[in-house]
Order: structure tokens, then sequence, then C-alpha cells
């Protein structure tokens, strides 16, 4: 599990689509006054363990908005 505190660009070239897909499950919750969104994914039906939980990221405020201004970037609006 990790708090984002930062996105940084790196150019990797062509991307490609992961071969596999999984739900994302997610919950926002306060900590001492400030709100954390949490993404949870789970190991695929390919996993050794599917279901189990394999990543967990949180977003505080800032982090979200930087995350949502990235969002917009790479899917314009027509």
């Amino acid at each position: 599990m990790a708090l984002i505190k930062n996105f940084v660009r790196r150019d990797i070239g062509r991307g490609a689509v992961h071969p596999t897909s999984v739900d994302c499950f997610f919950h926002a919750f306060d900590v001492n006054g400030a709100t954390i969104l949490q993404l949870d994914t789970q190991g695929s039906r390919y996993r050794k363990q599917p279901g189990k939980q394999s990543q967990t990221l949180q977003l505080n405020r800032d982090s979200a908005r930087r995350l949502r201004d990235i969002i917009a970037r790479a899917f314009p609006e027509p």
C-alpha cells in the first residue's frame, strides 16, 4: 500500500495493453480531517491466488487533483 505523493512522467516509448484485466474497488475515508481515496485491485483469474488483493493505491486531495489533470491531458475532450 502506498500514498501517492507525486506523479512523474516517464516516456517509455510505445506502450501495450496488458493481457489481463481486473476490477478496481474504491472507497474514501477520513484520516484526521483529510479525505483519502483508496483504490484496490485483486489478482486476475490467472494468478496463483485469484481474487487476492494485489495493489493498493491511496490518493489525498492534492494527488487526486494532479491525477485528474493528468487524465484530462491524456483524454482531451473533443
